[in-house]
């Protein structure tokens, strides 16, 4: 008896119990952890039989929880983000990754980032400038692999030149603008108007040059999505990140429109 109405208890929420909305990207192991309590309270708690989530759905959290007295507990997109150590002139905050959040292609999330619609390939040897070139014309339309143009762009097999990117883009019709010497705020300008072609390190500085598409810019987080056709289809750096491994050969990129 005693056994049943302490099951009763966990099963039914207090009028006064906390309640928590899930968000984009959140999973039951990181709210749990999150609120101090195992996955297996929540999910009795909740008359969960599945870990799966719903943007939205509410959740009663147990009095225990290290939040409980919070209507409106904060939970954080990602537990790497709490560990990101503080920026240092000269030196990489985190360096490129990959976000370990879902985030739908060209769908804007809660702080109106946006990601444009890329067409992606894995490079072959060298191929960044191609690879890049072809991701940028997925994005209007143009579906091309990374081999059609690369004789033109490379036509001694060396490195593809940012020069020999912007006339094959003015070639086949393109509004292109090529720019030295950019700032963390031009890039934020320029990708809120569609991707933007940027030459970087790839991710040590000094070691190898990249080419590379930037798809977004995450205002809340501060971070720069990235078409990487040598990493993935979506990876990021810090805006702080972003700028030191621009810093080769002019910071140069390349704005691109119809």
């Amino acid at each position: 008896m005693k056994r049943t109405l302490f099951l009763l208890a966990l099963l039914v929420p207090s009028a006064s119990a906390a309640t928590y909305t899930v968000q984009r990207g959140d999973t039951l192991s990181r709210i749990a952890q999150a609120q101090g309590v195992s996955v297996e309270q929540l999910s009795t708690l909740n008359s969960l039989r599945y870990s799966n989530l719903e943007v939205g759905q509410q959740l009663v959290l147990p009095d225990g929880g290290l939040n409980s007295s919070r209507q409106t507990p904060v939970i954080p997109r990602s537990y790497t983000d709490m560990l990101m150590p503080a920026p240092q002139p000269g030196k990489l905050q985190r360096g490129l990754f990959v976000p370990n959040f879902g985030f739908r292609l060209n769908a804007a999330s809660s702080n109106q980032t946006r990601i444009a619609r890329t067409t992606f390939e894995w490079q072959t040897m060298n191929n960044c400038g191609p690879a890049s070139i072809s991701a940028i014309l997925g994005h209007y339309g143009m579906k091309v692999p990374q081999s059609q143009y690369q004789r033109r762009l490379r036509p001694n097999g060396g490195y593809m030149t940012v020069e020999s990117g912007v006339k094959l883009l003015k070639d086949l019709g393109f509004k292109v603008s090529h720019k030295r010497g950019g700032t963390v705020e031009d890039m934020k300008r320029a990708v809120s108007k569609g991707p933007v072609l940027v030459l970087q390190w790839h991710s040590v500085v000094g070691k190898t040059p990249h080419f590379r598409v930037v798809t977004g810019y995450d205002r809340g987080r501060d971070l720069f999505y990235l078409n990487d056709p040598l990493s993935g289809p979506l990876t990021a750096l810090t805006s702080h990140d972003f700028n030191i491994l621009w810093n080769t050969q002019g910071k140069q990129y390349v704005e691109i429109s119809r």
